[in-house]
C-alpha cells in the first residue's frame, strides 16, 4: 500500500512539474541519479551484514551463530547415551543415566548409571540433584511435559550373554519430588537410541534399535500419554534410522540424520529429513540436507533447529543452524571441544548448553571407548541487530558536476520485536567517504533515523552519500522481525552533460552545450563563461546563461556572444535538461575561456569546469579534391583542372560562421627527363586570388601547358583580413604531366644481337615514359621464324607480319620514368641464321603509344667448351695440410673462346669438394672449408684460340682422405651452351701427418725477459712467447699457415682459459700468449690444434709461476724538515709496498735545491735491507757536507728526492698518491735553525802594565740550535802586526740558549799591542752569523809615572782588596760569580740530559765540519813558530789572587754544579767536569760528587 501511495505522489508530482513548465520540450519520464530509490538490498554493491534476501525480495536477518563457553563447574563423571531435560521454571538443566566409564584406561568396564547432573543457568555450574533415578538407565530419550520428566527408552550395547531393552520408563513428578515407574514401552517394541519429541501433551517415540549390535534400526513410531499411562502405535517412518534427532518445530516434528544400523561396522550416516504432523499423523519426506550425521544432539533456539556434534566417518564438534520453514541452513561456530557423537543439548531460557558425549573413533564398539564429561553453553542475548549497507553512491549525474542530497526516505513497518532505523554518510570525494562517520538523527553514530521522511542540510556539496539500515530484534525467541520495503535518497545537482570542448575559436560554428540541474524547488539553472589564463584562473566577469523553467535571460558582461538562447529539453523527477546554442565573438585577447554550470534551488549547488577551454584562432584552408581527377593521376596539357578548396579550424574541424577568406593556387612542375629518368627544371604557375565562401566549399580552376613533362605538385596559399591565423594545406595534391609518346631505351637481347639459340630465353624492354603504364591495357608479342613464320596461312618469307605476332605472359617492374617489360621466350627451334622479333603494344596512362616499338636478334647453333689437355698429367703431386696442387689446364669452345662463362674442379669424387672459376670476373672460389680459400688462385691467359687456366689449390685441415677417391680430378666447363665435364686419374695423394716440438718459453714483454721457470715472475696483461717447429711428415717440408692456440688452468685456484690464432711462417712456430689482467699463482698447459679445432697436434704443460697484478708502491715519507747546518749525516728510510719480491737495487736521487743555487745531486743504489709485514724496506744515508755552502742557500732551500727501479717481475716503481716519479718523491724543506757561536764579551781584569799578568774572562753563547761538535776558541796578543798565541781552549758541545765563560791568563806585552780573540777560527761549524765571532781591541803603551800612576795604582791595590775580600764570601767558586757579568746574567747553564736520554752514549764526535769547505778565515794563519805547549800552559788560574780551591763534596742537584764544565756521557755513566772545578759523577738520585 506504502509503496502505492508513493507512486502515485510521483506521478501527481511529474503532472504539476509539467504544468508548470509548459515551455519544456519533454522526452521520457525517467529518474537520475539526484532521486535514488532502493527495493532490492541484494544488488551489486550492497553489503548484508548478518541479513539476506529471499527469492520475494524480502529482506530477513540471519540468527547469530553460537559462541560457545565452557562452564565454572563442570560434570561430576563422563557418560555417554545419557538423556536431558530442561526445566524453565527452575531455570535448570537436568542430564539424566547413560553410560560411564569408571576407568578409561581399562577396557570393558563401562556401566549404565541412575545419576542425574543438573546445571544451574543462573551461574552455569553443574552439580549432582541429589535425587537419582531409581534405575539405571542408558541410550534413554527425556522431555518435559507440565510437571513431570519422562525418560523413556534404554539399549544395552555389546551385552554379552545379549540384554534387551527393558523399554523403562521412568518419571519424576517436579510437584512433589518423587520417582515413579510409568508403562513399559509394547512388548517387543522396547527400544534404546532413538528419538523422542513432545507435542501437544504426548511424546512420540520413533526409530532406535533393540540387538546389543545395534544392526536392527527400526522405522516404528509410538505415542506415549502421560496422563493415561498408555503407549500407541502411530504411523511408520519413512526410513529406518537409530542414533538420530527428532525436533519439534512449529508443531511439527522433524527426524534428522541417523543410521539403518544393517552393519556393525562402518555405519554410514543419512541426510534424510522427514516431518511428521501430529495432527494428521503422517510422515513427509523433505529435501536431503547438505551434510549427513548420526548421533547429534538437537533442540530449538531463536527459533530455528540447532545441530550439535555427531558422526560421519569420526566424531564431530560441527554447529549446524536450520530453519526448515524458511529454508535456511548454515555452519556455525564449532564446539571448543573435539569432536563429540550422542550430545545432549537443550535451550533453556534463552540460553544453550551441550553435555556429554561419545568421542570414540568407532562408533558403539566394544573397544577404545572414549566418553565425555566436556560440557559448553552461551547465555541468553535479549537483541540482535544486523545491517544492509547500501554502495557508495554518485548523485551527480556524471563526473563534470556537483550535488547535495537534501532528503532521505526509509519505508518498512516496525514490529512489536523489531525495529528498523538508518545512518548516512556524505562526502565530495569517493575515495575519503569511508573515512566520514556514520550520522545518525543525533549526529553521531550512537543513534539512527527512523522510518519516514527526513529532511537533511548539509550546508556544502556531497557528491557521494552511503546509508545502511539496521534491522533490531528483540523478541528472539519468535524471531519478530521488523519488514523493510524501500529507501530512496533525493539531492540537488548541476552538471554537464555534453563533453565541453577543449579548444573553441571566434565566428566559430555555433557552440551546443547540454547541461543536467535538479532542483527541489524553484530556482535558477545556469552557465557561465569568462576568460581566464591557462591555469584556470579567472581575470574576467562571468558571462551568464541562466533558464527558470520558464524563460531563458542572458548576462553578457563580458561581451563574449553574438547569439545565444536556453531551451528546456526534458523534464522528470529527479534531472531537468537545458540545451544551450551559443556564438561566441571575436574574443579579442582573450586566449582561455573557463566555464561553469550551477543550479540555485533549496541549496546553492555549482560545478566549475576545471580544465580552461583554449581558444585558437587559427584557420586552415586546405585542398579538398581535384575535380574528377586523385592525387596522381596522369594528365595532359590543356587539360582544366578544378580544385576543391574548404576552410576549418584544424583543431576542432569546426567551420567560419562569418569573414572575409581568399586563396589561390601555385602549380609547380618539375620537370622530367624520361630517357635519363632524371629531373631537370622547373615550372611553376600560380592563380589570382579566389574569394572563398564563409562555411562553405569553392573550387579554383586552372589549364596546365602541354610543352613539358613531369610532376605536378600542387600547393594551396591563402589569407584574411581578420585577426585568424592563415594555415594552408594542401593535402599532398599532385599531378603527372605527360606529354610525350613512351621511347625504348634498351631491351634483352639487345637489338641486332647474334646469340646462340636458347630454351626460356629471358626477354626485357625497358621504356621511358612520364605517365607510366597499367598492365592490363598493355601487351608483349613476339615472332620467332621457325615458330611463327607462315603460322597465320600466309607463304612464308622470314619477315614477321601484322598477324604472325604472339602475345606472351610478361611482368612489368618500374623505377620513376623507366619501365621494364619482361618475358621468356625459346627460341632453340630456330635454325642456325634464323630471326627473333619482339615488341610492345598499348598505350600509357594519358592515352600515348609507344613510339618504334619493335627489337629484333638473330640465333644460331651452340658448341659446348672443352679441355684440349691438362699439363703434369703424367706426375702424381704430394698434397698436404695448407700445401698445394696446381695445374695448367688448355680449353677451346666450337664458337669462340669468348662464350666460356666459368670452370670447376671437383676432386676425389666428391662434388662439394674442388674449386669454381668465374672466367668473366676472374674470381676463384672454394666450394667448402676443405680448401683454403684465402691462398687457393685461379688465373687465364689466352693462347691461339684456346684459353689456359692455371690453378694453384691449397688444402685445408678438413680433408679426411678416407671418404675421397684419391688422385681423381673432374674439370666441368660451363659456356652459353652448356657444360661439358673432362675426367683424369692419379693426380694427387694427400697427406695430413706431422711432425710437431716446442722449443722453448718464454717471457718476452716489459722490462724483465727471459726463460720461464718456477721462479718466474710475470706482470698482468704481459706476453708469453712459445717457439718450435712443425713439418710435413709425408714430404719433409715446413708447414706454412694458421694454428689455433688453446690454454685453460688455474689462476689462483680459479678457472683461465684462453684461445688464438697463429700463423706458422715456414715450419716455426711463434705463439704469443697473454697473461691474465689478475694476479697469482698460474699452472695452466697450452694446446697446439688445427684452425678448425678439430685435431691436437701438440700439448705443452707450462711451469707453475707467478702472476704479479700490482706494481710496486713507494710510501710517502715521514721526514718533515731538516737543518741546512746539518747536512752530513741524513738518513732517508724508503718502506715499498710489495706484493711478491724485490731483490734487486732502489736507486735514490738527492739534491739540494734553492732559488739561485743547486748542488750537484747524489745518487745511492742498494737492494733491501729488510722486508716486513708486506712492506720491502731500504736505509739510505747522504752525505751534502761537500756539496756547498748552506750559507749561500735561499730561505726557502729544500732537499728534493727522486726513487726508481721494479720489482724482481719488471713492474716500474710508482707512488703512492698516484703522481709521476718524474715529480720528486720526497721534498724536504731545509729549515734556517742552526747553531750560532756567538762571542758576547770579552773582560780584562788586572794592571794593565808591561810584563803584568791579566786575566781575561771570554763570554760565548750559543743563540741557535744545539751544537753537538766541538770548536776551538784562540786568543792571540798582536804586537807589530804579528800574532802570538797565548791561549786556545777546545768546546766539545754546546746546548741551545747556553753560554759558557772561559778565563785566560795574558802578559801584558811592552810597548803597543793588540788581543785577538777568535771563537771557531778553523771554521769547523757552519753557523747562521759568521760575523759575531771575533773580539780585537789595541792598547798603547802607558807614559811617565805621575799622580795620576799613583792614584791608579793605590785605586788598583783597593780593587785588588775588594776583589780578595769579594771572592772570599763566593759558596759556588769564581766561575759563579763570573756570571753575573751583565751580557750573561740571564743565560742558563747546562743541565744534565732529560730522562729520554740514555745514560750512556758515544763520545763527543771528531767528524770533520759538515757541510761545503770551509770559508777563509778573518784573519792571518798562526806563525808555525808559535809554541802551542807554552800557550796553554798560559791558561792556567791557579796564579790568580783570590782563587778558592775548595769545593763541595757533593751537590743535590745539576743546578748546584760550579759553572764552566761539561757534560761526558760514557758507558759507565754520566760526569760534569772542567778546568779548576775537578770532576763530578751523576748518582742514582740525581745528586753529583767529586771525584779526588
Amino acid at each position: 500500500m506504502r509503496r502505492g501511495v508513493l507512486a502515485c505522489s510521483i506521478v501527481i508530482l511529474f503532472l504539476l512539474q509539467t504544468w508548470s513548465n509548459v515551455n519544456f520540450v519533454l522526452s521520457e519520464s525517467s529518474t537520475s541519479n539526484s532521486y535514488r530509490e532502493d527495493v532490492l538490498f541484494n544488488q551489486s554493491g550492497f553489503y548484508e551484514d548478518g541479513v539476506y534476501t529471499t527469492t520475494d525480495g524480502e529482506v530477513h536477518v540471519n540468527r547469530p551463530h553460537i559462541q560457545w563457553t565452557y562452564p565454572n563447574q563442570g560434570l561430576a563423571i563422563i557418560r555417554s547415551g545419557a538423556c536431558s531435560v530442561a526445566i524453565d521454571s527452575l531455570d535448570e538443566v537436568w542430564i539424566m543415566g547413560g553410560r560411564t566409564d569408571p576407568n578409561p584406561t581399562q577396557p570393558n568396564d563401562e556401566t549404565p548409571t541412575n545419576l542425574v547432573e543438573k546445571m544451574d543457568n543462573l551461574n552455569k555450574s553443574w552439580a549432582p540433584s541429589g535425587v537419582g533415578m531409581p534405575s539405571d538407565q542408558q541410550y534413554c530419550e527425556a522431555e518435559l511435559v507440565g510437571n513431570l520428566v519422562i525418560v523413556v527408552g534404554d539399549w544395552y550395547r555389546n551385552s554379552n550373554p545379549t540384554q534387551l531393552p527393558t523399554g523403562r520408563v521412568q518419571i519424576y513428578n517436579l510437584s512433589n519430588g518423587s520417582w515413579y515407574n510409568g508403562s513399559s514401552m509394547p512388548s517387543s517394541h522396547e527400544r534404546g537410541l532413538g528419538a523422542m519429541a513432545e507435542a501437544n501433551g504426548y511424546l512420540y517415540y520413533a526409530g532406535g534399535v533393540r540387538s546389543p549390535s545395534a544392526n536392527d534400526a527400526t522405522n516404528k513410531t509410538f505415542r506415549y500419554d502421560p496422563v493415561s499411562d498408555q503407549w500407541t502405535r502411530m504411523a511408520d517412518m519413512n526410513h529406518a534410522r537409530a542414533s538420530f534427532e527428532l525436533v519439534n518445530f512449529h508443531g511439527q516434528l522433524y527426524a534428522m540424520g541417523g543410521f539403518h544400523g544393517t552393519q556393525t561396522w562402518n555405519r554410514q550416516a543419512l541426510d534424510y529429513v522427514e516431518r511428521y504432523d501430529p495432527a494428521t499423523d503422517t510422515w513427509t519426506n523433505l529435501s536431503k540436507l547438505p551434510v549427513a550425521m548420526f548421533g547429534w544432539g538437537g533442540t530449538v533456539l531463536n527459533d530455528e533447529i540447532v545441530l550439535v556434534g555427531g558422526y560421519n566417518g569420526g566424531a564431530k564438534n560441527t554447529v549446524y543452524h536450520w530453519n526448515p520453514v524458511e529454508d535456511t541452513w548454515s555452519q556455525g561456530n564449532n564446539l571448543g571441544s573435539i569432536g563429540h557423537f550422542d550430545v545432549t543439548v537443550e535451550e533453556i531460557n534463552g540460553s544453550i548448553v551441550w553435555a556429554t558425549g561419545d568421542m570414540s573413533s568407532y562408533p558403539y564398539s566394544s573397544w577404545s571407548q572414549m566418553f565425555s564429561g566436556d560440557t559448553e553453553y552461551q547465555n541468553a542475548t535479549y537483541s540482535h541487530h544486523a545491517w544492509v549497507t547500501s554502495p557508495v553512491i554518485d548523485l551527480r549525474p556524471n563526473a563534470n558536476g556537483r550535488a547535495t542530497p537534501v532528503q532521505f526516505d526509509l519505508a518498512g513497518t516496525d514490529t512489536p520485536g523489531g525495529e528498523l532505523g538508518f545512518q548516512y554518510r556524505a562526502s565530495g570525494d569517493a575515495n575519503s567517504l569511508s573515512s566520514e562517520v556514520w550520522t545518525g538523527i543525533d549526529g553521531t553514530i550512537n543513534t539512527t533515523f527512523p522510518t519516514g521522511t527526513t529532511d537533511i542540510d548539509l550546508g556544502d556539496y556531497a557528491d557521494f552519500v552511503q546509508y545502511r539500515i539496521r534491522f533490531q530484534i528483540t523478541d528472539l525467541k519468535n524471531w519478530d522481525e521488523p519488514d523493510l520495503d524501500s529507501m530512496s535518497v533525493r539531492a540537488e545537482h548541476a552538471a554537464f552533460i555534453s563533453n565541453i570542448p577543449t579548444v573553441l575559436h571566434p565566428r566559430a560554428e555555433t557552440l551546443h552545450i547540454q547541461t543536467s540541474h535538479d532542483i527541489f524547488s524553484s530556482g535558477d539553472m545556469y552557465i557561465e563563461f569568462a576568460s581566464c589564463d591557462q591555469f584556470g584562473a579567472v581575470n574576467g566577469p562571468w558571462s551568464t546563461l541562466s533558464h527558470d523553467g520558464t524563460s531563458f535571460l542572458e548576462s553578457d558582461t563580458q561581451g563574449l556572444f553574438i547569439q545565444t538562447n536556453g531551451v528546456i529539453n526534458s523534464s522528470f523527477l529527479g534531472e531537468t535538461l537545458i540545451d544551450w546554442s551559443i556564438d561566441l565573438g571575436d574574443l579579442t585577447g582573450i586566449s582561455y575561456l573557463c566555464t561553469k554550470v550551477g543550479s540555485s534551488g533549496a541549496e546553492n549547488t555549482e560545478f566549475v569546469y576545471t580544465t580552461p577551454i583554449e581558444i585558437d584562432n587559427v584557420l586552415e584552408v586546405r585542398i579538398t579534391d581535384l575535380g574528377v581527377l586523385n592525387t596522381g593521376d596522369a594528365i595532359t596539357g590543356n587539360m582544366p583542372i578544378n580544385v576543391g578548396v574548404n576552410h576549418s579550424f584544424p583543431s576542432s574541424g569546426m567551420t567560419l560562421s562569418s569573414g572575409d577568406l581568399q586563396a589561390r593556387l601555385k602549380f609547380d612542375i618539375r620537370v622530367n627527363d624520361a630517357a635519363t629518368n632524371n629531373y631537370t627544371q622547373w615550372v611553376n604557375q600560380t592563380t589570382p586570388w579566389t574569394d572563398l565562401t564563409a562555411g562553405q566549399s569553392n573550387t579554383i580552376s586552372w589549364t596546365l601547358p602541354s610543352d613539358v613533362s613531369g610532376i605536378v605538385n600542387i600547393t594551396l596559399e591563402s589569407r584574411s583580413d581578420q585577426s585568424f591565423q592563415m594555415v594552408s594545406d594542401s593535402n599532398s595534391s599532385m599531378l603527372i604531366l605527360d606529354n610525350l609518346n613512351p621511347l625504348i631505351i634498351s631491351s634483352i637481347p639487345e637489338n641486332g644481337d647474334y646469340l646462340n639459340s636458347k630454351e626460356n630465353r629471358e626477354l626485357s624492354i625497358l621504356i621511358a615514359d612520364t605517365s607510366g603504364f597499367v598492365y592490363e591495357g598493355m601487351a608483349m608479342q613476339v615472332w620467332v621464324q621457325a615458330i611463327d613464320d607462315a603460322s597465320d596461312g600466309s607463304f612464308p618469307d622470314g619477315i614477321p607480319q601484322e598477324s604472325e605476332y604472339r602475345d606472351i605472359n610478361f611482368s612489368l617492374e618500374n623505377n620513376g620514368s623507366l619501365w621494364w617489360f619482361n618475358g621468356t621466350q625459346s627460341d632453340d627451334q630456330n635454325a642456325d641464321q634464323q630471326l627473333v622479333y619482339m615488341r610492345i603494344t598499348g598505350d600509357d596512362l594519358t592515352g600515348f603509344s609507344t613510339t618504334n616499338n619493335t627489337v629484333w636478334w638473330k640465333t644460331r647453333d651452340a658448341q659446348n667448351a672443352v679441355v684440349e689437355r691438362i699439363f703434369n698429367e703424367d706426375s702424381t703431386q704430394y698434397w698436404e695440410v695448407s700445401r698445394h696442387i696446381s695445374w695448367d689446364i688448355e680449353i677451346s669452345d666450337g664458337n669462340g673462346i669468348s662464350d666460356i662463362m666459368s670452370m670447376r674442379i671437383e676432386l676425389g669424387d666428391d662434388s662439394d669438394f674442388g674449386i669454381t672459376y668465374d672466367v668473366a670476373d676472374s674470381i676463384c672460389s672454394v666450394m667448402d672449408t676443405r680448401i683454403d680459400s684465402d691462398r687457393t688462385t685461379c688465373s687465364h691467359t689466352y693462347v691461339g684460340d684456346d684459353m689456359m687456366v692455371s690453378v694453384s689449390i691449397f688444402a685445408g685441415w678438413e680433408v679426411d682422405r678416407s671418404v675421397l677417391d684419391e688422385g681423381l680430378v673432374e674439370i666441368f666447363i660451363t659456356d652459353i651452351d652448356g657444360t661439358s665435364k673432362t675426367t683424369f686419374q692419379n693426380m694427387w695423394i694427400f697427406s695430413e701427418d706431422f711432425d710437431f716440438t716446442i722449443s722453448q718459453i718464454e717471457d718476452v714483454t716489459g722490462a724483465v725477459t727471459g726463460p720461464i721457470t718456477n721462479a718466474s715472475i710475470m706482470i698482468v696483461s704481459e706476453e708469453m712467447r712459445i717457439t718450435g717447429s712443425m713439418t710435413h711428415s709425408l714430404s719433409g717440408l715446413p708447414y706454412q699457415g694458421d694454428l689455433s692456440v688453446s690454454w685453460w688452468g688455474l689462476l689462483q685456484g680459479q678457472n683461465w682459459f684462453g684461445s688464438a690464432t697463429v700463423e706458422v711462417v715456414e715450419g716455426l712456430i711463434n705463439a704469443t700468449i697473454p697473461m691474465p689482467s689478475t694476479g697469482g699463482i698460474i699452472d695452466f698447459d697450452v694446446a697446439f690444434m688445427d684452425p678448425w679445432e678439430t685435431r691436437t697436434l701438440g700439448v705443452y704443460d707450462a711451469p707453475i709461476f707467478i702472476i704479479d697484478d700490482e706494481a710496486p708502491v713507494i710510501l710517502d715519507s715521514t721526514i718533515e724538515d731538516l737543518s741546512r747546518y746539518h747536512l752530513d749525516e741524513i738518513g732517508i728510510g724508503v718502506n715499498i709496498v710489495e706484493d711478491e719480491t724485490w731483490s734487486g737495487e732502489l736507486v735514490l736521487m738527492c739534491q739540494v735545491i734553492s732559488t739561485e743555487v743547486q748542488w750537484e745531486p747524489v745518487t745511492i743504489s742498494l737492494e733491501p735491507s729488510n722486508v716486513f709485514q708486506g712492506k720491502t724496506l731500504f736505509s739510505f744515508d747522504f752525505d751534502f757536507s761537500e756539496q756547498g755552502d748552506p750559507s749561500l742557500l735561499s730561505p726557502e732551500a729544500h732537499i728534493d728526492c727522486w726513487a726508481s727501479g721494479m720489482d724482481d717481475a719488471g713492474w716500474e716503481l710508482q707512488r703512492f698518491s698516484g703522481e709521476s716519479l718524474n715529480d720528486p718523491w720526497l721534498t724536504v724543506p731545509l729549515s734556517t735553525i742552526g747553531p750560532n757561536i756567538e762571542l758576547v764579551d770579552v773582560k780584562l781584569d788586572g794592571t794593565i802594565e808591561p810584563g803584568k799578568e791579566l786575566r781575561a774572562e771570554i763570554s760565548v753563547m750559543n743563540s741557535g740550535e744545539s751544537l753537538q761538535e766541538s770548536f776551538n776558541i784562540t786568543v792571540y796578543t798582536i804586537i807589530d802586526g804579528e800574532r802570538t798565541l797565548v791561549g786556545l781552549y777546545s768546546q766539545a758541545k754546546i746546548a741551545s740558549g747556553q753560554g759558557i765563560i772561559k778565563r785566560v791568563a795574558v802578559t801584558v806585552p811592552e810597548g803597543d799591542w793588540g788581543l785577538l780573540v777568535i771563537v771557531d777560527e778553523d771554521q769547523r761549524i757552519w753557523e747562521l752569523n759568521e760575523d759575531d765571532n771575533t773580539f780585537s781591541k789595541t792598547y798603547s803603551a802607558p807614559e811617565e809615572e805621575n799622580l795620576m800612576l799613583y792614584l791608579g795604582a793605590g785605586g788598583g791595590v783597593l780593587v785588588v782588596l775588594a776583589l780578595f775580600i769579594v771572592l772570599r764570601k763566593r759558596s759556588e767558586g769564581e766561575l759563579t760569580q763570573s756570571k753575573k757579568l751583565p751580557s750573561l746574567e740571564d743565560l742558563p747553564r747546562s743541565g744534565p740530559p732529560q730522562s729520554s736520554r740514555s745514560k750512556s752514549g758515544p763520545p763527543p764526535s771528531s767528524k770533520p765540519k759538515s757541510g761545503p769547505p770551509p770559508k777563509p778565515k778573518p784573519m792571518e794563519k798562526i806563525p808555525p813558530a808559535t809554541n802551542v805547549a807554552d800557550a796553554m800552559a798560559k791558561l792556567s788560574l791557579s796564579s790568580l789572587p783570590g782563587r778558592n780551591d775548595a769545593q763541595p763534596q757533593s751537590v743535590p742537584s745539576y743546578q748546584s754544579l760550579p759553572g764552566g764544565g761539561e757534560y761526558e756521557y760514557l758507558t759507565e755513566g754520566t760526569y760534569y767536569s772542567g778546568e779548576a772545578i775537578g770532576r763530578w759523577r751523576l748518582e742514582e738520585d740525581g745528586s753529583f760528587t767529586k771525584l779526588e
